[in-house]
């Protein structure tokens, strides 16, 4: 068995195993999609034939992985792989694959590796990443809509949609939201959202970002925007985000209130499914969108690269 670079001849068989994948992930999970565009796909391989690798057993291609190389907004690089990006017959194609691939990501400056893989964190699609060393930060979770009935806001409680005028009260709670998601290991938390972030979301047509008020007080948020397109997602989806409530209003039920009301609002825009992402070490969010009724479909590792 040898891992290389890909080749052109081998874009086909990649595209099948990605379709394999994606089609044994939907019947274990209703709310993964099948559907792969073969065209854009292929096209996609062919471009970035000098960031993927094949693993290649007695003629046959056994598995293949992509990362894209991407820097944060203060420069830090690091690697991303969706379920796209990566397929394996055996746990020793994986590694094999990851020796080369570690290799030339850190060459170009990456220092942290991040992958969606199916399932939660106990699936056993995540043992052979966990042999690698990575850890489980994120869950993903999805369900569908409408609602089959939601909780009204209470008496005195109302929502309005934020603007760039809000972003003093948006940082605040951003901070409340970081603080909220240190409970486990800050080495597993991205860096918070910077003023720019928040300006431009809350400038932008496309995005709710809602805020809870109680009477003229703003005492919780909740973002929604359409999901991008993207692998083992159905369109119409909604992305539901940055749910913070203040410290004293928590434990009475308008947590789940706020999000009712703002996934009602999808409801009315066309939107069919939504979908969520927790940390792993926030058990308490952890169970409140599962209680919601959301599915988890994908679990987000994540491993800190050798540097050569």
């Amino acid at each position: 068995m040898v891992a290389r670079p890909l080749r052109p001849s081998d874009v086909d068989a990649v595209i099948k195993r990605v379709q394999q994948n994606l089609r044994r992930d939907a019947e274990r999970n209703p709310f993964i999609n099948p559907h792969l565009s073969t065209t854009s796909f292929r096209a996609a391989l062919s471009s970035a034939l000098q960031a993927t690798w094949v693993a290649e057993r007695d003629g046959r291609v056994t598995g293949h992985l992509y990362g894209a190389v991407l820097a944060d907004h203060e420069g830090a690089r690091g690697v991303w792989t969706g379920p796209d990006g990566v397929s394996f017959d055996r746990a020793d194609d994986l590694a094999a694959l990851y020796t080369v691939a570690e290799s030339h990501w850190a060459q170009q400056g990456a220092r942290e590796h991040f992958v969606w893989v199916y399932g939660d964190d106990t699936a056993s699609d995540v043992e052979a990443w966990f042999n690698l060393g990575f850890i489980p930060v994120h869950q993903r979770g999805v369900r569908a809509l409408p609602l089959d009935n939601s909780a009204p806001l209470p008496k005195g409680f109302s929502l309005r949609r934020g603007d760039e005028r809000d972003l003093e009260v948006a940082m605040e709670l951003d901070r409340l939201l970081d603080l909220a998601q240190r409970d486990g290991n800050p080495e597993t938390l991205p860096t918070p959202s910077t003023n720019e972030d928040l300006r431009e979301l809350l400038g932008d047509d496309e995005v709710q970002y809602l805020f809870l008020l109680n009477g003229g007080a703003v005492v919780g948020q909740a973002v929604t925007f359409a999901l991008a397109p993207q692998r083992g997602s159905f369109d119409h989806t909604l992305h539901l985000s940055a749910v913070v409530l203040r410290d004293e209003y928590r434990g009475r039920g308008l947590g789940r209130a706020l999000v009712d009301a703002a996934l009602a609002q999808g409801s009315t825009e066309g939107f069919r499914f939504v979908d969520v992402n927790w940390r792993i070490t926030n058990v308490a969010a952890s169970q409140f969108w599962r209680r919601y009724g959301f599915r988890p479909t994908y679990t987000r590792l994540r491993r800190a690269l050798e540097l050569s």
